[in-house]
């Protein structure tokens, strides 16, 4: 099952909820470190193809907003399924996100898995 779709040659953003270790709770992110940050990943080879840096979107409420820009999201690979599966869009990619912290609060690592790539007009 696919994650996130992301439009080839387009900005594309995002964002992601931060919880707290062993919670349902939002992280609060005021104390973040700028050398957070996301990577897109090759899921075959394992190249890291984008790195961004997160900005905090609702530090409170532990929400990231991550942006990769047009001129990034161009040189991705775009995979199509079989006719009889409806042309699905085969995931190529996944997603490593790294939010590191100024204070003593333990660092978040999350993988986002299956993340595909459309061709759009």
């Amino acid at each position: 099952m696919i994650s996130m779709i992301i439009p080839k040659g387009r900005d594309y953003s995002f964002t992601v909820k931060v919880l707290q270790r062993d919670s349902f709770l939002p992280q609060n992110l005021t104390n973040m470190s700028d050398t957070s940050s996301l990577r897109l990943i090759e899921s075959e080879s394992g190249n890291t193809i984008i790195t961004a840096t997160p900005q905090i979107y609702d530090a409170h409420n532990g929400i990231l907003e991550c942006t990769f820009a047009d001129s990034d999201t161009n040189s991705l690979k775009t995979e199509r399924g079989d006719k009889v599966d409806g042309y699905y869009s085969k995931p190529l990619y996944k997603a490593l996100l790294e939010v590191k912290f100024t204070d003593d609060t333990a660092p978040v690592t999350t993988v986002i898995d299956n993340i595909a790539t459309i061709a759009v007009g």
